[in-house]
């Protein structure tokens, strides 16, 4: 599914600028463990018409194998998946509850993968 990014603050503004998100792409893959192909094709989705990063959601944690798979993304095609499972989802949908803005957390997530590949 899409959404569109209508953000005029940070950091969903800056990304659309700079990844040219002009929808954000969201995956679900309802798997306790994520493959190779999973994330090559939701990163097959990612570039110049709908954007460079994007969300693939599953049900479990994922483990430094993805991480290093995810770095692939970023240091040869600048594709930025971030991988959440059902408690980061969970945990946000919580403090939005609370009147709480889930945008820093994802901007953590874009900031780890980003600085892990480096």
């Amino acid at each position: 599914m899409t959404f569109r990014n209508a953000a005029d603050k940070v950091p969903w503004f800056d990304w659309k600028i700079q990844h040219g998100i002009a929808s954000l792409l969201i995956e679900c893959k309802n798997t306790e463990a994520l493959s190779y192909d999973d994330l090559r094709q939701t990163a097959a989705y990612l570039g110049k018409h709908m954007g460079r990063v994007g969300i693939l959601a599953s049900r479990k944690h994922h483990g430094e194998d993805v991480l290093k798979m995810l770095n692939v993304f970023v240091n040869n095609e600048e594709k930025y998946v971030l991988v959440v499972n059902d408690q980061n989802l969970i945990d946000w949908i919580r403090l939005k509850d609370r009147g709480e803005d889930p945008t820093d957390a994802i901007a953590d997530l874009y900031r780890s993968l980003r600085e892990g590949a480096q």
